[in-house]
């Protein structure tokens, strides 16, 4: 069970890095089209600095979180006599998240296929941009967004352990470290997906002004942003 634990801390971290990395390609510097200037919120100063921050933050935890199974695991009284042995969640719990986060990463991946070149990490139009409706993009507008919608639900699923508020009686210095970790990290989550929501109306105003009837056309065909039939 150890092992397999292990295994799965290990690609659900991997699974993450890669759903929050940009594509080799699109790192190059690609020439812009011109467009008129539009207002930059402060989420979308924030966000460039905030996700690699966030994404090795989150190595960093599951390195902790693969000591500390390793440790409870070999154990014999772990929760009497190991120091790290609290806040491992139930098998059930981290499945579940682990599912959603390797899912969203499947999903990012298809995105980053169909998309080819045209895909970045932030709201630009390239010279060359056309529209592509094929893969994930026949299904809604921005399956890009709805992959970190449920990135987020299992990221958010395996920090929930030991928060501070959980927990009534005294703890131990490192559960409370935790507890505020878990904490920030989940409310940083829930910032940064809000901060990549709000992209999604300006990218289809983007892309409408550039694509015109082609544009209209599609969002007649694929009439949901993110979820279909909801949203």
């Amino acid at each position: 069970m150890t092992i397999l634990t292990i295994v799965g801390i290990a690609t659900c971290a991997y699974a993450f890095h890669f759903a929050g990395t940009p594509p080799v390609h699109s790192q190059k510097d690609e020439v812009a089209a011109p467009r008129r200037p539009t207002k930059t919120s402060i989420a979308e100063k924030i966000l460039p600095a905030l996700g690699p921050a966030m994404m090795y933050s989150f190595w960093a935890k599951s390195c902790f979180d693969i000591l500390r199974t390793t440790q409870c695991n070999t154990a014999d009284h772990p929760n009497d006599s190991y120091l790290l042995c609290f806040g491992i969640l139930p098998p059930h719990r981290y499945l579940v998240a682990w599912a959603l986060v390797i899912a969203a990463a499947l999903i990012r991946r298809a995105c980053f296929r169909a998309l080819g070149q045209f895909f970045t990490f932030t709201v630009t139009i390239q010279n060359q941009h056309k529209l592509i409706r094929s893969g994930p993009y026949s299904i809604v507008r921005h399956p890009g967004y709805s992959a970190w919608i449920i990135l987020t639900a299992g990221i958010v699923l395996l920090h929930i352990e030991n928060l501070p508020t959980a927990n009534e009686h005294a703890s131990s210095l490192l559960q409370t470290l935790e507890g505020g970790y878990n904490l920030l990290y989940i409310s940083l989550s829930l910032f940064s997906l809000y901060a990549l929501l709000i992209r999604a109306d300006v990218e289809d105003t983007m892309l409408h002004e550039r694509c015109g009837q082609d544009w209209i056309e599609y969002s007649h065909q694929v009439p949901y942003q993110f979820v279909p039939f909801v949203w």
